[in-house]
């Protein structure tokens, strides 16, 4: 029974870290793309303080899934 329990603790944590990076990646992504989209939108390698704000939450957002 004990082995049994010790599979069910080993399945649900590999899911659960499988899903994890899928949502870290996902937003690697995101923040990337608004990036790349935020610099060449007009006017042109200036971003506005609401695009930095952003930018700046998105990428702590990534770092501490990184970090879990």
């Amino acid at each position: 029974m004990l082995e049994r329990i010790k599979a069910f603790e080993r399945i649900v944590t590999v899911c659960l870290t499988i899903m994890m990076a899928v949502v870290v990646l996902l937003a690697m992504i995101e923040l990337g793309w608004l990036i790349i989209k935020d610099i060449l939108s007009p006017p042109l390698l200036i971003l506005e303080i609401e695009e930095l704000l952003d930018i700046f939450g998105l990428f702590l957002l990534v770092l501490i899934g990184v970090e879990l």
